[in-house]
């Protein structure tokens, strides 16, 4: 009877000090020591704050800088932006070092919206995210022309030296002449 009490204590003691150890080794793993997907500064996680101004454009009209996300704080650097649904019109480009639209568009872009999103040097990703209306329209066609006025002395049998009774502004070049009457 006496071997078997001197057992309990010690199966007892043994249980106590597992217990002990397991507890001690479950409290590590999360928090403190240095894994668990901590982002190097002890921050995990990212904020930003979205700009959402809807960006109306023309074509070949160079864009003023826009950067849909403000500078993340937290997390890692350096961070990284990318586009992550919907296309950015033809001509501009996102710099994915600072997060700023820039460019000049090329050709009309039917309304769409494009979000834009920013991770950190660990691939952590802020849980905002900045949804941009974007539209470019045609450049608006203005054309004038300036008449020369000024009056042309002939003589007979001599060549007329070159005379461009129009001088045309706007639009687009190559320009073309016609005579409507006369």
């Amino acid at each position: 009877m006496l071997f078997s009490v001197s057992c309990r204590k010690f199966t007892i003691l043994s249980l106590m000090i597992f217990l002990i150890a397991a507890l001690t080794l479950t409290g590590c793993s999360g928090g403190g020591g240095g894994s668990g997907g901590s982002s190097g500064n002890g921050s995990s996680s990212i904020s930003v704050t979205a700009t959402t101004t809807a960006q109306s454009l023309t074509v070949g009209t160079a864009m003023i800088s826009f950067s849909p996300l403000t500078t993340p704080s937290g997390g890692a650097s350096p961070y990284t932006y990318s586009v992550t649904s919907g296309t950015l019109p033809k001509g501009l480009t996102l710099n994915s070092s600072t997060g700023a639209v820039t460019g000049t568009p090329t050709a009309i872009y039917t309304t769409a919206n494009v979000v834009f999103s920013v991770k950190d040097a660990n691939g952590l990703a802020a849980s905002t995210t900045s949804t941009v209306l974007f539209s470019v329209g045609a450049a608006s066609v203005s054309i004038s022309a300036l008449a020369n006025t000024t009056a042309q002395s002939l003589t007979v049998g001599t060549a007329m030296l070159s005379f461009s009774p129009l001088t045309p502004r706007g639009g687009v070049s190559t320009y073309s002449h016609s005579q409507r009457s006369g």
